[in-house]
């Protein structure tokens, strides 16, 4: 938006032009600026409003405006009205001196010009290679004629230099603003960054126009009004304390026996923040996300990257990033102390775990957030003039962070014009060969889908790691199972070793009483005990760690806390009243509730849906905890009648209709099949029964299949939904690639995306062949690009490509008027060239593979009526052997000239390929046949003369 004119632009552009002095002042203080001038006088005078000096020599001459009057651009017209020409004359004397016009408005095109002219060999390279355009050689005349130079060499190259020499430094007006300074300032000096910032904009009213700031003239002038600078790089505490939190955060962890945990997602983190980007870590409960994390410490530490790694829960951020980091046992920020210890140059990563925590909105959560996105901002203000970069690794659970928006907002709050900067990563269950490596692979193959499936959670193959080897092969329907089996080996261990069943049950409980206020108990405060604390820990059920005990892992704490529940719930408790209030309902219940419902689904479907309409309708309940009755639910093998009543008696509802989609039937084929025959959707042809299909194509394509084939041709709309259930899977049947191919052949529109099918080449390679017969009209016609992956068909169908596509080919091209239409350098990129090469590849295959077959290909083409069977042929009979010379003879004579010329290939001489086919085939012709092809030639070469 351009200012208005008069009194208030100027106040505007005053605001501006001092706000982007105290920006070059910060960077002084950064040591990335020797000196800073503003309003300098004598010979520096004219037109320059700020004098910048750099280690070094370079000497850079800044023009501020922030407008152009009304106007939204610059052009070398208003520039010129500026003096902008005589001042870059004035001032660039040598390659030392540098002109910059500081603007809020755009000049792209000068830019551009300035960009390649210093990218530019030489002024003169720049001249001869760079104006090759209308609109740069008329720009350049523009800039040269308002310099005063002339057309001649000398001049051109003068001209060069001063666009060399010239910047125009685009900054907007948020761009100057003072958040991300203040913070760039607070990094550097203790006390208010607000007040530090103000200190330096008012500097330059107090008598300090035209004077040289250099880094200890502003440190000495901060310094006198009580900012005092920081040094934390001496400060011998920091790398100590550094240190000790991160062994206090690798201690918290217990890896899966020895086996490497998620190595390779740990790997594509450290790319993601050396690509120059800060992560977003998500992943469900228990899937792997501590792992993944203290992998990446490894990878870190191999690397000698400085880190900081903080677990926010056991820790909570409050009051300023500088009070939590005096809490952490720094003297500042966490990010300032880690920014602190790094080399000219060199990175460091912050990890912030366990951020899901933090999202349940208590004013102490909400004030956690705050200081964690002011972190955050610190970081980026660290990036604004420093060379040492810090990256930030948040961690949290997705469901969480999905559904909340403060938490989503921590990672663009700071940087609202740079949220591309983070890159989220979501962890996934384990593939089962990662699982059958771990387990072994005959006892994988021996176990039900639903224990492999459990099993694919890290959380609980951690647990049944120890679980002896009798109990490890038990048929585990849930996770409940898997934790029941544990706390079963649990107590029978005891009592092996005259610890009794009570009094394990009674210290478990008073630690999970005491574990309502805090994750980590202090053993003080569980006196008398120690005998049932050491064979916690000997079971690998607790650790210790600096005087305290937790879980080794928070599902255990969650299935003990479910055995308390459902004793109350047996005595005709309600579950909303095991809960705590509104507000104090953490994510840690979410897990808990999850296996209650687990639980109670096993006790019985009545016992399930009392509970469950109940607590649904409570009003004391969060949204997302009564989410987790949909989930239970969602994991059900064979859902009953009572059970899909209880869904519809709910499914009309605006709230849950969405959640009861994506919670019970998303994913889970024993729902999805009842959708239609249970009255949910009229029949398959509704867009969202569809939709719902598309993870059976992966399990049950025939059931996918049969739900279809009625639907096929109601509607256009319709066979592009059914076929988009298809799209992009890698192992699709062949029945199934034949029901696709019923609907192309009705709409070949529907095929013109070919990357879309290309997965058929690997599993139906003859289909695959058919298809692009099919959609062939369609890319004649739209010019459409074919999927490389396609032309595989010519090693592993070349008859097949021959047989169906060369006659369409041929028919499309044949005749004088379009042959021009198939040359290869009109359309080299176009899909109907990929034919055309496709064929030729196929040729060529089957001269290794079937060489009678090519020779009586050879045979039927010799009347023809396309140029392209030319290309094909003359092309071909290159790669025969000897023996076929009189194979070539025959086809050169059979249409003599016009076998001779190829018409449609990428080289400029029409008869370059039948030259080869002389050269290599003419020794072995008869005298006959030699001279007969002679006569020929040397004929028609004496016609065309004539």
């Amino acid at each position: 938006m351009a200012f208005e004119l008069g009194g208030r632009a100027d106040k505007f552009g005053n605001r501006y032009e001092r706000r982007y002095f105290v920006s070059l002042m910060a960077k002084v203080l950064q040591g990335g600026l020797l000196s800073v001038q503003s309003e300098p006088t004598g010979d520096d005078e004219s037109g320059t409003d700020i004098i910048v000096e750099y280690q070094g020599g370079r000497k850079d001459f800044h023009q501020c405006k922030a407008r152009n009057g009304s106007n939204e651009h610059w052009t070398t017209s208003a520039l010129a009205r500026h003096k902008v020409f005589q001042h870059i004359k004035e001032h660039v004397k040598t390659e030392q001196n540098h002109f910059v016009f500081v603007t809020a408005l755009p000049f792209v095109a000068l830019n551009d010009l300035c960009l390649a002219a210093r990218n530019s060999d030489s002024c003169q390279r720049f001249v001869t290679d760079q104006l090759t355009t209308y609109g740069r050689k008329n720009l350049f005349g523009q800039w040269r004629k308002n310099l005063g130079l002339g057309e001649t060499a000398a001049d051109q190259e003068q001209a060069a230099f001063y666009l060399r020499q010239f910047e125009i430094c685009t900054l907007s007006d948020d761009s100057v603003e003072g958040d991300q300074w203040k913070y760039v300032l607070g990094s550097m000096f203790t006390g208010n960054p607000d007040d530090v910032y103000d200190v330096l904009l008012n500097l330059t009213e107090n008598d300090n126009y035209g004077k040289t700031l250099t880094a200890g003239i502003l440190q000495q002038y901060l310094e006198q009004r009580g900012y005092q600078r920081r040094l934390l790089a001496s400060d011998t505490n920091i790398p100590l304390q550094i240190e000790r939190l991160n062994h206090r955060f690798k201690s918290h962890f217990r890896p899966i026996g020895d086996h490497p945990f998620p190595i390779q997602e740990a790997h594509t983190v450290l790319q993601t923040i050396l690509a120059g980007k800060n992560v977003l870590l998500l992943g469900d409960a228990g899937i792997g996300k501590s792992g993944c994390v203290q992998a990446l410490l490894d990878e870190l530490d191999n690397e000698h990257i400085p880190y900081l790694a903080l677990s926010v829960d056991q820790k909570v951020p409050q009051g300023t990033p500088e009070y939590y980091g005096e809490a952490l046992g720094f003297r500042a920020s966490p990010v300032l102390c880690l920014e602190s210890q790094l080399a000219s140059g060199q990175m460091g990563v912050l990890i912030l775990d366990q951020l899901d925590s933090l999202r349940w909105a208590t004013r102490s959560c909400e004030e956690a957030l705050d200081v964690c996105g002011e972190m955050l901002q610190q970081v980026q203000a660290l990036s604004c003039g420093g060379d040492r970069t810090v990256r930030v690794i948040l961690v949290s659970r997705k469901f969480d962070y999905e559904n909340d928006l403060a938490l989503r907002r921590l990672c663009t709050s700071a940087t609202p014009e740079q949220s591309g900067l983070w890159e989220p990563i979501e962890l996934h269950a384990w593939d089962e060969e990662r699982v059958e490596t771990f387990v072994g692979k005959e006892r994988y193959a021996c176990m039900l889908p639903a224990m492999k499936r459990i099993l694919r959670t890290p959380c609980y193959l951690y647990i049944w790691q120890f679980l002896e080897d009798a109990r490890k092969d038990n048929a585990f329907t849930t996770p409940v199972d898997l934790m029941k089996e544990w706390k079963t080996q649990i107590i029978q261990h005891g009592e092996q070793k005259n610890i009794h069943a009570d009094a394990i049950e009674s210290f478990l409980n008073a630690l999970l009483s005491l574990m309502q206020e805090t994750p980590c108990v202090p053993e003080m405060a569980l006196p008398g005990n120690q005998q049932v604390q050491e064979f916690l820990i000997s079971e690998n059920v607790l650790y210790r760690n600096e005087g305290c005990l937790a879980f080794v892992h928070q599902s255990m704490a969650d299935y003990l806390n479910v055995e308390c529940w459902l004793q109350d719930i047996l005595h005709r408790k309600k579950v909303e009243e095991l809960l705590p209030s509104y507000n104090a309902q953490g994510p840690e219940y979410r897990v808990r509730l999850q296996m209650l419902w687990q639980v109670l689904l096993r006790a019985g479907t009545t016992l399930f849906l009392d509970r469950a309409e109940s607590f649904l309708s409570s009003k004391n309940i969060r949204y997302y905890y009564k989410c987790t009755v949909w989930e239970a639910l969602g994991q059900i093998e064979a859902p009953g009648e009572k059970i899909m009543a209880f869904i519809q008696a709910h499914w009309n509802e605006d709230v849950w209709r969405k959640t009861i989609l994506h919670r019970v039937f998303w994913g889970h084929s024993a729902f999805i099949r009842q959708y239609v025959t249970a009255g949910f959707a009229a029949s398959w042809a509704d867009p969202t029964a569809l939709w719902l299909l598309s993870p059976l194509v992966t399990s049950d394509q025939t059931f996918v299949r049969e739900a279809v084939l009625p639907c096929i041709g109601k509607t256009p709309e319709n066979d592009q939904n059914i076929l988009r259930l298809f799209w992009m899977h890698k192992n699709l049947e062949r029945q199934t690639v034949e029901l696709c191919l019923q609907i192309l052949k009705t709409q070949p529109t529907l095929g013109l995306n070919t990357s879309e099918y290309e997965s058929w080449v690997e599993t139906c390679p003859d289909k695959a062949v058919e298809y692009l017969a099919l959609v062939f009209g369609q890319t004649l016609s739209h010019q459409e690009y074919i999927a490389p992956k396609f032309m595989e068909l010519s090693q592993k169908r070349p008859k097949s490509v021959l047989e169906t596509l060369c006659p369409l080919v041929i028919e499309a091209s044949k005749g004088e008027e379009v042959w021009m239409q198939w040359r290869a350098y009109n359309r080299h990129y176009d899909g109907v060239r990929y034919y055309v090469k496709l064929i030729q590849d196929s040729l060529q295959q089957l001269v290794q593979q079937d060489l009678p077959y090519v020779e009586n290909f050879v045979v039927n083409h010799l009347h023809t009526v396309s140029w392209l069977e030319h290309e094909w042929i003359l092309k071909t009979l290159l790669l025969l052997p000897e023996r076929d010379a009189t194979l070539a003879y025959q086809w050169l004579m059979e249409q003599f000239p016009e076998h001779f010329l190829d018409t449609t290939s990428p080289e400029e001489r029409m008869m370059t390929y039948a030259a080869e086919v002389l050269k290599k085939f003419s020794p072995f012709w008869s005298d006959a046949q030699f001279d007969q092809m002679e006569q020929r030639v040397v004929s028609y070469h004496s016609r065309i003369i004539k």
